[in-house]
């Protein structure tokens, strides 16, 4: 089991149970593109070779009447991430190496805006239209 505030690693056996559900829940999740929100990062903490982000999620937090939960998959500026801490309007994702070096994450700084979007719910109105093909 990962101690809380340390690097869970890449490979998925070696997170925690709550963290496996999550997981699962994110690879379960779709988005449609539409931003809902524009959310600063409030705090960047290095952990191992990750690193733990926290972002303010404002009214996000609530709207729709559920609010946001451990383990929800929330999409920062298109990158799929998973909340696994909550602290009233502050969520906070742990984002790996990898993730760092592809996105625009890993040179993200306090104070500085990202698109945020809630995953959808079976039920939820897309709000988009389907298009095939390029």
């Amino acid at each position: 089991m990962v101690k809380p505030g340390t690097w869970a690693g890449s490979t998925i056996l070696r997170f925690a149970p709550t963290r496996l559900i999550a997981r699962i829940k994110a690879i379960l999740c779709m988005f449609t593109g539409l931003v809902e929100s524009k959310v600063p990062l409030v705090e960047s903490i290095d952990i191992g070779p990750g690193r733990r982000m926290v972002f303010d999620l404002g009214e996000l937090c609530f709207s729709d009447g559920k609010p946001v939960a451990l383990g929800d998959s929330i999409a920062l500026s298109g990158c799929c991430l998973t909340v696994v801490e909550i602290d009233g309007t502050k969520s906070h994702f742990e984002l790996g190496s990898e993730t760092l070096s592809k996105t625009k994450f890993g040179h993200l700084h306090s104070g500085q805006y990202v698109n945020c979007e809630r995953s959808l719910r079976v039920g939820d109105r897309m709000g988009v239209h389907f298009v095939t093909g390029h």
